[in-house]
């Protein structure tokens, strides 16, 4: 890529020359470029700015005043751009319907030109289409929970969607474990009954002694019983 097109020596080129057909390699380009030319960080977004498409430009002037001081988030907001018009595009071609077009011809050549737009053959190998259309069928084979919380996180690549929905799965059986665990800890931690303050050996004296007590209550009784008998004999 010329350094001219990124406004370095030279004046900035116009929107419509600005090498902005795909927004990734576009970005990987200019870090290459910046740090070949020992390019300050804190100067980038002053070279990035002036060779903005239309669309880039809305994403910047959405960020708030603090944000678009950082390349890193004015980076991301582009890229997410990129990231909703290919979904834009993918299902445009997934709901695209016969009534749209006159004939079958029609009907087929709409089709062609949709799915053109979302897989842009002319920028992607057949192995990185490939990894598109496998991504979207295993996006859509996933639970509605998952497939939301997958989507969420933008995976351009199954590489990179697999271990998203891994994580979602482990997290989700974490907090499942921690769930269980809180339920089980009333019945673990119940406080048991609180052993009686007399040992065992003082226990065992208080009843020698309600016996021993017993036996001379019957001894005492025992002669005024006689002395009954005797007076009824």
């Amino acid at each position: 890529m010329q350094s001219s097109h990124l406004g370095w020596g030279n004046p900035p080129v116009t929107e419509e020359a600005a090498p902005w057909g795909d927004n990734k390699a576009f970005f990987a380009s200019f870090e290459r470029l910046a740090g070949t030319c020992h390019l300050p960080r804190r100067e980038w977004l002053a070279r990035l700015l002036p060779v903005l498409s239309r669309e880039a430009k809305e994403a910047y002037s959405n960020l708030s005043l603090q944000d678009r001081g950082e390349y890193g988030k004015v980076k991301a907001a582009i890229l997410k751009v990129d990231a909703i018009r290919m979904e834009t595009q993918r299902q445009r071609f997934r709901q695209f319907r016969y009534h749209e077009a006159k004939g079958p011809r029609e009907v087929c050549g709409q089709l062609r030109e949709l799915c053109r737009s979302w897989l842009k053959p002319e920028k992607h190998t057949k192995e990185q289409i490939l990894d598109l259309l496998v991504l979207e069928q295993f996006l859509t084979l996933l639970p509605q929970e998952i497939q939301s919380w997958v989507r969420e996180h933008d995976p351009e690549t199954c590489a990179q969607a697999v271990p998203l929905a891994e994580a979602f799965l482990l997290r989700r059986r974490e907090a499942e474990r921690k769930e269980k665990q809180a339920l089980e800890a009333p019945a673990v931690n119940r406080p048991e009954a609180k052993p009686s303050p007399m040992g065992p050996g003082l226990k065992r004296l208080c009843r020698e002694v309600k016996q021993e007590e017993a036996r001379a209550l019957g001894k005492d009784l025992l002669p005024s019983r006689r002395q009954s008998l005797l007076r009824v004999s």
